[in-house]
């Protein structure tokens, strides 16, 4: 028994060289033939083969155009649109984009700026942007749609709203927590009132707010309100709906910021099985689950298991999304890490500084991934020896730290935390105790006196302070 899906494939096949032998079959008929096939193939699960589908239906739409054929404009747009689309649903950003900015400048030019199908179109690419890391020019873009709607819809219009939450999201990802936050919490008071307190987008306000709160480090405020929103959306989307299962996914990292390791990985193995059901193993989405998966173990000790979930993972999306693509770098300076602490230095110290140099030129010296592979990056160089240019990085880290996350941040906290080991390290005794000191009340007030962070403090001050007189750098007297 033949598969109808392959027949429709080879049917679509000869339409298409037909209709390169200029016969019956027109441009039109060959690009939508090519469209309905890729979307059934999508709904069949198959998105490798429903994503060529796609770009045969983009390349006949372009070959068409650029041969002289005629292709009516009313149908071209549109289409490219569609196609844009598609290729959002099936994870392939990058040719969203290329379709999404010829569509965007034939709206502009034939509708004008401010016309809503503009919009519409300036706002998906925004998104498409957002997804391949470029931050900066997708906050720009929502940006230039909120300040249009704005002022033709008004502050409180459900379109102006939904371009705040996205705009706020952009700022998220480009580690502006507090820019994002003041949009956020006027968005979900609007929501609530006009939508209610189940209403999808209220709910996608809620967790966009609440992934600032983890990153402005209120855990407990961002966990509350992460479990609000899983149950709501296990009760109303179901388990396996993508928004329940990134909802998942954003409580477990919260919890093992929180030092809750078990739950956490219960979480992210039961929403690692779901996204495998839902998208497949190569999908961005999957691809991004199995590194938070593999950063809990290392987190947790699993060393080895940490390293080869993230050799597999930074393989694959290289090959997806680019060696320069956010999740690909993340993914490779979790690597390293994973590789010093099985105590391949040599090797994690190449690739750290591989990283940062790529890190800061995608997103920036001060973005909070940047950041934390600066950490990494001087914990590498620590490890191989090199204590003057670790602690150089370290107080580089720092200063960026407290100026963008704050003083008592997690990240600034652990920050600080490796500078008082590369103190112990130099045999300055006295620097790492007053350092320790301070970070244990800093990390008792800000994380508990359970977290993880707050217990290697405790320890580690511990470690020093029994260390012998003779140990330590004595001060010399003034006469």
């Amino acid at each position: 028994m033949t598969d109808p899906l392959n027949d429709e494939i080879a049917t679509v096949e000869r339409l298409r060289k037909r209709a390169s032998q200029n016969e019956e079959a027109g441009s039109v008929e060959v690009v939508a033939a090519f469209y309905d096939l890729a979307k059934r193939l999508a709904q069949a699960g198959r998105s490798d083969d429903a994503r060529v589908a796609l770009q045969e239906a983009a390349d006949a739409l372009h070959g068409f155009r650029d041969s002289g054929s005629r292709v009516p404009p009313d149908f071209a747009v549109p289409m490219m649109n569609d196609l844009a689309a598609a290729f959002l649903d099936l994870g392939d950003f990058a040719s969203a984009r290329r379709l999404l900015e010829e569509v965007l400048s034939f709206r502009i030019h034939d509708q004008g700026k401010a016309h809503p199908d503009t919009l519409t179109t300036k706002n998906n690419l925004a998104v498409s942007l957002r997804n391949l890391g470029d931050f900066a020019s997708a906050a720009r873009l929502f940006q230039e749609v909120l300040e249009s709607r704005r002022h033709i819809l008004g502050d409180d219009h459900l379109d102006t709203i939904t371009t705040m939450n996205n705009l706020a999201a952009s700022l998220i990802d480009a580690g502006e927590a507090g820019n994002a936050m003041e949009l956020l919490r006027h968005t979900l008071d609007v929501r609530r009132r006009t939508l209610g307190e189940d209403h999808p987008d209220t709910l996608a306000t809620m967790n966009n707010l609440a992934i600032s709160l983890r990153d402005a480090g209120d855990l407990s405020g961002a966990t509350q309100l992460l479990q609000h929103v899983l149950d709501a959306r296990r009760r109303i989307l179901g388990e396996n709906h993508p928004e329940t299962i990134t909802t998942t996914n954003n409580l477990a990292l919260a919890l093992a910021d929180a030092g809750d390791y078990r739950t956490s990985k219960e979480l992210m193995e039961g929403a690692l099985e779901k996204l495998r059901q839902v998208y497949g193993d190569h999908h961005p989405d999957t691809l991004a689950m199995v590194n938070n998966l593999a950063m809990l173990a290392h987190q947790m000790g699993l060393y080895a298991e940490s390293a080869s979930l993230l050799q597999t993972n930074a393989n694959y999306l290289r090959k997806i999304l680019g060696p320069d693509h956010p999740s690909t770098l993340t993914a490779m300076s979790n690597l390293g890490s994973a590789l010093a602490s099985m105590g391949d230095f040599e090797g994690a110290k190449k690739l750290q500084e591989e990283t940062l140099d790529a890190m800061r030129r995608v997103y920036g010296p001060r973005h909070p991934a940047t950041l934390a592979t600066m950490n990494n990056a001087a914990i590498a160089l620590a490890n191989e020896g090199d204590i003057v240019a670790a602690e150089r990085v370290l107080r580089q880290l720092i200063e960026a730290q407290t100026s963008v996350l704050g003083p008592n941040h997690p990240d600034t906290l652990t920050s600080m935390f490796s500078l008082s080991v590369i103190h112990a390290m130099s045999g300055r005794i006295g620097q790492a105790t007053s350092l320790l000191k301070r970070l244990s009340s800093s990390s008792q007030e800000t994380l508990g006196s359970t977290h993880p962070l707050t217990q290697e403090i405790l320890d580690a001050l511990t470690a020093v302070e029994k260390i012998p007189v003779k140990g330590r750098r004595k001060k010399r007297k003034r006469k």
